[in-house]
């Protein structure tokens, strides 16, 4: 699997780098016979409140392109189209997916938009943290509390196994998690799965604060709620 993030300038338009994610690169994803599955994310703008971070040189991840190929060498024109496209940056890296929560039972037709919004993060592991600490936090301490906090339909870890793009940072996780309305993203209290308890909602907000900073380099993150749309379905392959 590969995972590409591009990032606009602080003043370009959301709306030219939304439009071209979701139908010029969503086009070429789809006639691409080395792909074998494809989604696309592009920065909602009603989501920007929830924004956190900046990239390299103030750049702003703004989309997210995920694929499924044979194998890694089948990207040079999907890079190339990505490159000469409106973003300012593009950084792609070889990812390998876990789904503590996997899509809803009744997955969307290919092509058609998310009803809900998909927040993207982009996270390296918090200096001087042991290694198997990190992955101990992150992998089974985090995914309970995400589990049982957040309304997610849908949450991919995707755990960085190394860059393919020279300009890609360094990172050690992109994760997607997804909601199955707008509302469930952007109203706090549902968000937190606090539903108007105000003890529940300061409860499972230090919750999720602690454990995420205890293992996530806070500094270099970057966290941006997106429109979420699965170009190609991945196959059954067992």
């Amino acid at each position: 699997k590969l995972c590409y993030a591009v990032s606009r300038p602080v003043d370009e338009p959301l709306d030219r780098v939304a439009s071209w994610l979701h139908s010029d690169v969503a086009d070429v994803l789809r006639d691409d016979p080395t792909v074998l599955g494809a989604r696309v994310l592009a920065e909602a703008a009603e989501g920007s409140a929830m924004r956190v971070g900046a990239g390299p040189e103030g750049t702003l991840v703004c989309g997210l392109v995920a694929l499924w190929v044979a194998t890694y060498q089948d990207r040079t024109a999907l890079e190339s189209f990505l490159t000469a496209g409106p973003p300012a940056r593009c950084e792609g890296w070889l990812v390998s997916e876990s789904l503590p929560q996997g899509d809803p039972p009744t997955p969307r037709p290919p092509g058609e938009r998310s009803p809900g919004l998909t927040t993207v993060t982009l996270l390296d592991k918090r200096p001087g943290l042991d290694e198997g600490e990190f992955y101990r936090l992150w992998h089974e301490v985090h995914r309970i509390t995400t589990a049982e906090v957040h309304p997610f339909t849908l949450y991919a870890r995707n755990e960085v196994v190394r860059p393919v793009t020279p300009e890609a940072r360094p990172l050690r996780g992109i994760v997607y998690e997804s909601t199955a309305t707008v509302e469930d993203t952007l109203d706090p209290q549902r968000f937190f799965g606090a539903h108007g308890d105000d003890e529940v909602f300061k409860a499972n907000i230090q919750r999720v604060m602690s454990e995420t900073m205890a293992f996530i380099d806070y500094d270099t993150m970057e966290t941006v709620p997106m429109h979420d749309v699965v170009v190609r379905a991945l196959p059954h392959t067992s």
